[in-house]
């Protein structure tokens, strides 16, 4: 091997090792496999599978914004599928306050859906689950008030 060839494993090793750290409860969701997948030098970076993996187990760990930077990447590197990325995107965009940008997330994923895999039960379920945390959404910034009207 040479001396260019060590220092990227080196670098890569660090790297690694640094990610790890910064995500040990989220990697915790996932057999060693999959988190050997997640610490491979193209991932999450360039592979959509493990961006979406790791967004979803973000989200999962209240870790909101990372997992935003994950799925959004993970959107952008698809090439089709994408509702269970969009359903968890709108899920973190909603807990964040980012309403705009969560409704239209959701409104991707239930198209994408619809026209799809309507069958899918998973993502129903997914769908369920991102209908009902934008609705709390909602709620809590329109004041718990289901007009949206501001009380005075």
């Amino acid at each position: 091997m040479t001396h260019a060839a060590v220092e990227r494993v080196k670098d890569h090793s660090a790297g690694c090792n640094a990610f790890r750290a910064r995500h040990a409860v989220t990697l915790s969701y996932f057999p060693q496999n999959v988190q050997y997948m997640l610490l491979t030098p193209y991932c999450p970076l360039q592979n959509p599978e493990c961006g979406s993996l790791l967004g979803a187990a973000q989200v999962r760990d209240g870790q909101y914004e990372q997992a935003a930077e994950a799925l959004e990447r993970a959107i952008s590197l698809h090439r089709s599928e994408h509702a269970r990325e969009e359903f968890f995107l709108a899920l973190t965009y909603a807990k964040t306050g980012r309403m705009d940008e969560a409704n239209e997330a959701y409104t991707r994923a239930c198209e994408w859906l619809e026209q799809n895999l309507p069958q899918d039960d998973e993502l129903r379920r997914l769908q369920q689950e991102s209908a009902a945390v934008l609705e709390a959404a909602r709620s809590k910034t329109d004041g718990g008030r289901p007009d949206g009207a501001s009380s005075s």
